[in-house]
């Protein structure tokens, strides 16, 4: 955490890989994952140690929907407390999800699709459930 580093989680909110910015590339390189039509990104990066860009905005338009939310992270593991209406979404919505990470490396994760629920959900990915849980808040 001494140089930049930038976190994005890539959100499709209108499952409409049309819309929105398009993630099979990135600075003029390919990503090598399935595109989706990313609608809103949130943003944390740090600086020398420090938050620097904790943001939620249109990719397109750069339009800032919130800032300075509440985060933490732990070893590879990381939370965010997002506003659903600060990605316009609702409870029960299904959004397509992906994420990368800027800075000593470039790397992405191949996108999935995450229904908006409060309390713990399980994640599953290619009809294979997984061991880690994901606790979505919602406030």
């Amino acid at each position: 955490m001494k140089n930049r580093y930038y976190y994005h989680w890539i959100l499709d909110t209108d499952n409409n890989v049309d819309t929105g910015y398009k993630n099979s590339e990135y600075e003029g390189n390919a990503t090598n994952v399935t595109p989706i039509g990313v609608d809103v990104v949130v943003m944390i990066g740090w600086r020398d140690g420090n938050p620097n860009g904790v943001e939620v905005y249109n990719p397109l338009t750069e339009e800032l929907f919130a800032e300075n939310f509440d985060f933490e992270a732990d070893g590879d593991s990381m939370e965010a407390v997002v506003p659903l209406e600060a990605i316009g979404a609702n409870e029960g919505d299904t959004i397509a999800f992906s994420a990368f990470q800027e800075g000593a490396s470039d790397d992405w994760l191949e996108p999935a699709t995450l229904r908006l629920v409060s309390g713990p959900a399980a994640v599953e990915y290619e009809d294979k459930l997984a061991t880690t849980w994901a606790d979505i808040k919602l406030r």
